[in-house]
């Protein structure tokens, strides 16, 4: 009889790290890239955060669109932008609860100004 101690360890240590892939959204971390940046625009951005983190992606992409519109941003910064983007999509993909006009709207709006010139 083999011992179950091995087997079970890697089973938990799968699991956990299972866990930590669940929620990618929850990493997004622009604030290193706006440092520079002036006080209200590292204020939306750490709007953006919390707003992530709660799962309230409207918001989260409305304060993104406030960066994009109101403040010049780096192409460092842009990148950062497109990047938190990208994943608040993943996230809201498929889950038809997060899916409303707003967050379309939103979504429309920050895309063009990404994408576009600032």
């Amino acid at each position: 009889m083999k011992p179950l101690a091995p087997w079970l360890a890697l089973s938990a240590l799968a699991l956990c790290s299972a866990c930590s892939l669940e929620s990618p959204s929850d990493e997004i971390e622009l604030q290193p890239q706006f440092e520079e940046a002036s006080e209200e625009a590292q204020d939306l951005i750490q709007g953006v955060e919390r707003a992530v983190r709660a799962r309230q992606f409207e918001a989260a992409l409305k304060n993104l669109n406030r960066v994009a519109s109101r403040h010049k941003i780096s192409p460092r910064q842009r990148a950062a932008m497109i990047e938190a983007y990208e994943q608040i999509m993943n996230e809201v993909d498929g889950d038809s609860s997060l899916e409303t006009p707003g967050l379309y709207r939103s979504m429309a709006e920050l895309s063009q100004r990404l994408h576009g010139e600032n």
